[in-house]
């Protein structure tokens, strides 16, 4: 099971957490990785609140703005409907080192990240920049409100579905 909960965005007074609902990951033999994930299965899981998710702090018609606009302005899931990331990982290091390459709107930038185990997970982040893919930072209300050209993303790898470190 693979999940990933997260791109934070900023948006008026808010960073907003982001899940990925719907995605394919193919994992070889030889620690090669593939992620397939539709860009339109985007949901808005919630606001941060002194580092935590509050899930009712934006209401469904704020929740469904911002996955709207992250559809159709940040990402353009109309042209581009898959992101898709293609890597390797060490399973033998701790923590599992993950390097690769990440599509996003039809360009490929490397990145890399290290997983570490939690429980039944294994746990990581990576900080993207949006603007390194050719996203620009999303404006509303005449430029007064622009998104952070940063994007933090958590990911989620179930231990009994991964290597074992």
């Amino acid at each position: 099971m693979f999940r990933e909960p997260g791109a934070l965005l900023a948006r008026m007074a808010h960073d907003v957490e982001l899940a990925v609902e719907q995605l394919r990951v193919r994992e070889a033999e030889n620690h090669q990785l593939e992620v397939d994930i539709d860009a339109a299965s985007l949901t808005v899981t919630g606001a941060l609140a002194d580092g935590v998710v509050d899930p009712t702090r934006l209401d469904a018609s704020q929740r469904a703005e911002i996955e709207k606009n992250v559809r159709t302005q940040v990402l353009k899931t109309d042209r581009f409907p898959r992101a898709r990331f293609e890597g390797e990982f060490d399973p033998s290091r701790t923590p599992v080192p993950v390097r690769g390459t990440l599509e996003l709107v039809g360009k490929r930038q490397p990145i890399a990240l290290e997983l570490s185990r939690h429980g039944e997970w294994f746990v990581g982040t990576v900080t993207l920049t949006p603007s390194r893919w050719g996203i620009q930072p999303y404006r509303a209300l005449l430029g007064a409100l622009k998104l952070r050209d940063t994007a933090l993303v958590r990911v989620e790898v179930e231990a009994t579905d991964s290597p074992k470190g």
